[in-house]
C-alpha cells in the first residue's frame, strides 16, 4: 500500500500546508521579525523569568514559570513556546544542578508533546481548508461509499480523468485518499473518512 502523508510537498505545489506542517522535523530558533510585538513581549518577559527560575534556590519561580507557560498553550502560540524551548535549551547546556536540570528537561518534554500535537491539529485544519476551497468534497463522498478507480470517479464527480487524476495526487499527498500497489482502485485513509463525514451535507 503507498501513502504519501507529508503535506509539505502539497505547499510546494499548491502551497496546501502553510506553517505547521512546513515546520515540522525542523527546529528553527524563531526570528524577531517574524514575532508579533506582544510576542516579543511575552518572550521577554518568559527570557527574565528564565534568569530567575535557574537560581537554584528560587523553586517558586521555576513553578511560577511553568504556570504561567501554561498560558500559551491555550492560545497555540507556537511561536512562543519554540523559542521559549530554545532559551531553556540553552541555558541547560552548562547547568549543573540536578534538580534544575530535571525541572527543566521535564517542562521541554511537556512542551515538545504539546507543539507536536498543535502542529498536527494545525496541519489537520489547513488540509480541511484546503479540501473546502478545491471542492474535494464530491470526491471524498463518493469514496466514502466504497473504493472506486478514476473511471468510476470522474462521471460521479463532474470532472474530466485528467483534472481528477492531478486532485487525487494532491488528496495523495494530504493523506486523505490512498491507492494499493497493483490496484487502480483509490480508497479513504482514516483522516480521509473523518473529512468526508465532516463535510458531509446535513439533512
Amino acid at each position: 500500500m503507498i501513502k504519501y502523508a507529508n503535506a509539505a510537498v502539497v505547499k510546494l505545489v499548491d502551497t496546501l500546508a502553510l506553517g505547521a506542517s512546513s515546520r515540522k522535523g525542523m527546529r528553527v530558533r524563531v526570528s524577531p521579525a517574524a514575532l508579533t510585538k506582544e510576542e516579543a513581549m511575552r518572550i521577554e518577559d518568559i527570557a527574565k523569568k528564565l534568569d530567575e527560575a535557574f537560581k537554584p534556590e528560587n523553586k517558586q519561580a521555576r513553578y511560577r514559570l511553568a504556570r504561567d507557560l501554561g498560558w500559551d498553550f491555550p492560545n497555540r502560540n507556537l511561536k512562543v513556546i519554540s523559542e521559549f524551548r530554545s532559551q531553556v535549551a540553552r541555558r541547560l547546556w552548562n547547568e549543573s544542578d540536578p534538580e534544575i536540570r530535571g525541572f527543566f528537561q521535564g517542562i521541554l518534554e511537556v512542551a515538545a508533546a504539546y507543539e507536536v500535537a498543535v502542529e498536527q491539529i494545525l496541519e489537520r485544519e489547513e488540509i480541511e481548508k484546503t479540501a473546502r476551497e478545491r471542492g474535494w468534497a464530491d470526491i471524498l463522498l463518493s469514496l466514502l461509499e466504497l473504493p472506486k478507480r478514476t473511471e468510476e470517479l470522474a462521471p460521479a464527480t463532474k470532472r474530466e480523468a485528467e483534472t481528477l487524476k492531478q486532485e487525487l495526487l494532491y488528496m495523495c499527498v494530504a493523506n486523505l485518499v490512498e491507492i494499493y500497489t497493483g490496484s487502480p482502485l483509490y480508497s479513504l485513509t482514516c483522516f480521509g473518512r473523518e473529512l468526508a463525514r465532516k463535510l458531509k451535507p446535513k439533512p
